[in-house]
């Protein structure tokens, strides 16, 4: 069997195969022409006289190369392995009237002496399209062991030559060219697009909202401000409806306490929203300064105290700082007090001759308040009974004196009177009338200040507490203080109303003393009673039977529940008999 080699990737193929089965290699075949004198008899046809490769055998036996023991020399012991590169073909348009060449080997000498043989040249062939391989490299040459046998002179092979390949762009040229259109395969892309589109739209808006929402929590559980109950509307102000920021303002500095004055009140404004906490502190170089209080909340304005001392001070002007810090903001704010401390005018006394010089102290008042605390017990809906304290002027000077009063002091228990002078060594009286009317059960608890009111004096503040403590129970009372019965034989019974009255503020339970004397009776013994009602009882007297006389006899009312605080009353009756 004739065998051949492929010459591009040496692959052994059939003899009559026209291309290669492995890379597409195209063999030239010769023209078959008639010839009458045919090797193997026939006259109807003949073959190529030559192959257009060499047999990759000697030997024709139907085998291919290295399987007969002949072919061993075309075997090398070691052989080097070379991969050609990719093959790329390309589709020629070869015209009809073009004639391939064959190209002659200059290496093979025995090709040179062999006649060229004519070739008919075919008419009018149809145009067809060519695979042009890629020029690959050159078989490297075979080294055998033995001596390479004699072949027959090879046969010369036809060499195609492809169309040249574009040249390459300049790097202007690939900057300047156009871009290629993009092709966009058929796929399910889009909707996956649009679902990431989709996603990521949606995960903004989350974000957005998260953060959002983050900033909200922070803002408002700021610390340090706190929102009143009574600032829930008005805490937001401005023409635009914004929240402002709360702001402290102090009063006008400096403050001006002259050489008299001892005691000055300021106000703390807020400017802006919601409520301030504040903090104050004076300066260590001042110790005669001092402020009440030191530290409050409030939500709008505020008075503060500013107390200034000048005893054991030197004649001078002193000036003391105030620094006041609002909680939330890192500025300070500073209030300046000026106060200034004159030397003391002494009083000269000068005595008949022989002449005496007593220099003494300035006169100066002096209060002292007797009773600083006062307790009142009271049933509920009843006033309890006035208590009274004592003002006196211990110095020598007059005293003018004024009292005020904190807010339920105000409301439940006012003084009188309020105000008043008092001269050296005298006192003044102040009676304090609980007014609880309209108050329910519980302890009040108020303060009363006296304090001089000329400017400028040291007369020290003082102050009187107090306390009421209101009870819920029954009270009882009677219409009558008394009941007296005149009789004589031509009129022996008659009768009088007793009214009975719960002016507590829980149930009574009541009853009269028991058991009666015979010339008395009553038609209700006992009962019970809201808080606010009354009932009537007829007490009725009967002398019959009664010698001439006085009869006396204590009516008791008094409630019946154990261990009761309600206290009885008591009603004295008297029956004259004539």
């Amino acid at each position: 069997m004739d065998t051949k080699r492929c010459l591009s990737c040496r692959k052994v193929l059939r003899a009559d195969a026209h291309s290669c089965s492995r890379c597409g290699y195209v063999f030239s075949q010769a023209t078959s022409r008639r010839n009458g004198n045919a090797t193997n008899g026939s006259r109807h046809s003949t073959t190529a006289s030559f192959p257009s490769n060499p047999p990759a055998s000697q030997h024709r036996a139907g085998h291919y190369s290295g399987f007969h023991p002949e072919d061993q020399p075309f075997q090398s012991s070691f052989m080097p392995v070379q991969r050609p590169p990719a093959i790329t073909r390309r589709l020629v348009e070869q015209e009809s009237d073009e004639i391939l060449q064959p190209v002659t080997s200059a290496s093979t000498a025995v090709s040179q002496q062999m006649p060229a043989t004519e070739l008919p040249v075919p008419e009018q062939l149809p145009r067809r399209f060519v695979a042009s391989p890629a020029p690959s490299p050159m078989p490297m040459p075979q080294r055998y062991a033995g001596t390479r046998p004699q072949t027959s002179a090879p046969v010369p092979q036809l060499q195609f030559v492809g169309p040249p390949l574009p040249p390459d762009l300049t790097l202007h040229e690939q900057i300047t060219a156009p871009l290629p259109e993009p092709v966009y395969l058929p796929g399910n892309r889009q909707p996956r697009n649009r679902i990431a589109r989709i996603l990521l739209l949606a995960s903004c808006l989350f974000f957005l909202l998260a953060t959002s929402i983050l900033a909200f929590l922070l803002l408002d559980n700021r610390p340090g401000v706190s929102i009143h109950p009574a600032m829930k509307v008005d805490h937001i102000r401005g023409q635009q409806g914004q929240f402002t920021a709360p702001k402290l303002q102090l009063p006008p500095s400096p403050i001006d306490f002259g050489a008299v004055s001892t005691q000055n009140t300021i106000t703390l404004i807020n400017t802006g929203g919601g409520q301030i906490n504040w903090l104050a502190g004076v300066d260590s170089n001042s110790p005669w300064l001092v402020i009440s209080p030191k530290k409050d909340t409030f939500a709008e304005k505020e008075a503060v105290k500013l107390i200034v001392s000048r005893g054991n001070l030197t004649s001078r002007v002193y000036t003391g700082y105030i620094t006041f810090y609002q909680q939330g903001t890192y500025e300070p704010l500073t209030l300046t007090v000026i106060m200034t401390v004159n030397p003391s005018t002494p009083t000269v006394t000068v005595s008949p001759p022989p002449a005496t010089v007593t220099v003494g102290p300035p006169p100066v008042p002096a209060m002292v308040v007797k009773s600083t605390a006062l307790a009142f017990s009271a049933i509920q809906g009843n006033n309890p009974a006035p208590q009274t304290f004592t003002i006196t002027n211990t110095g020598n000077a007059p005293l003018n004196w004024a009292i005020t009063e904190d807010a339920n002091a105000t409301a439940f228990a006012p003084v009188s009177p309020s105000r008043g002078a008092i001269s050296p060594g005298q006192s003044a009286t102040v009676t304090v009338k609980p007014n609880i009317a309209g108050s329910t059960a519980g302890v009040i608890t108020g303060h009363i200040t006296i304090s001089d009111t000329d400017k400028g004096t040291p007369v020290q503040s003082q102050q009187v507490t107090v306390r009421i403590t209101i009870s819920n129970q029954a009270v009882i009372s009677v219409s009558n203080a008394s009941l007296s019965f005149n009789q004589t034989s031509a009129i022996t019974n008659s009768s009088k109303l007793l009214v009975i009255t719960n002016s507590g503020s829980a149930p009574l339970n009541w009853t009269l003393s028991q058991p009666l004397p015979s010339w008395l009776s009553v038609d209700i013994p006992g009962g019970t009673l809201s808080p606010g009602t009354s009932t009537f009882v007829n007490v009725t007297s009967d002398s019959t039977g009664l010698p001439v006389g006085t009869y006396t006899y204590t009516l008791v009312v008094s409630d019946t529940d154990t261990n009761t605080l309600v206290p009885p009353q008591k009603v004295p009756v008297t029956l004259t008999v004539t």
